[in-house]
C-alpha cells in the first residue's frame, strides 16, 4: 500500500491519515489483543509512530502491560469504542494500526502470525504464513515484509 492511506472509527468521530510506509503487518494472537478486539487475533500494520495524522477527533488512551511484560498503550474512539492504534516503549520505532479500520483494509496483508503460544485451537489458521510463538525480532518481520513487496532476494 502506498502512502498516504486513511481510515477511521466505526462512528466516524475519529479519522486519520498515515503518511509513512508500513514496516510490516502481522496477525497478533497475544491475550491482550484477543481481549482488546474480542476476537481470536488482531490484524496489525506497523508504521512509523509520527506518520499518523489525526484529521478528526482525538482517541482515548488506555495503558497496560503486554504479555511480554512491557508497558503498552491502546488508543480507541471514546464514542464507539473502536480500537485504532497501539504502541509501547519496547518498540518505539513503530506504532500498530488496526488494519480493519483502514478505508481499504484489503490493501494490506499480514506476513506472519505472532504470539501463537496463545493461538486458540478453534480459530482455524491455515494460511501457510510463518508462525512465531512469541514476538520475533523486528528484523525478521521486516525481512518477511520486504520479501512480500519485492519477492525473495
Amino acid at each position: 500500500m502506498s502512502s498516504p492511506f486513511s481510515g477511521g472509527c466505526l462512528c466516524g468521530a475519529i479519522r486519520f491519515e498515515c503518511h509513512g510506509s508500513p514496516i510490516a503487518a502481522v496477525f497478533c494472537h497475544c491475550r491482550n489483543c484477543q481481549k482488546a478486539h474480542a476476537a481470536p487475533f488482531a490484524a496489525l500494520v506497523l508504521v512509523p509512530p509520527g506518520s499518523i495524522e489525526l484529521v478528526a477527533g482525538e482517541p482515548k488512551r488506555h495503558h497496560m502491560v503486554a504479555d511480554s511484560g512491557a508497558a503498552i498503550f491502546r488508543e480507541f474512539c471514546g464514542q464507539c469504542g473502536t480500537h485504532l492504534f497501539s504502541g509501547g516503549a519496547a518498540f518505539p520505532q513503530f506504532k500498530s494500526l488496526m488494519i480493519v479500520v483502514l478505508d481499504d483494509p484489503a490493501a494490506i496483508s499480514p506476513v506472519a502470525h505472532v504470539w501463537t503460544e496463545h493461538l486458540i485451537k478453534w480459530a482455524c489458521v491455515d494460511d501457510g504464513l510463518p508462525r512465531f510463538s512469541k514476538q520475533p525480532e523486528m528484523a525478521e518481520l521486516e525481512r518477511l515484509w520486504s520479501e512480500r513487496l519485492d519477492g525473495p532476494a
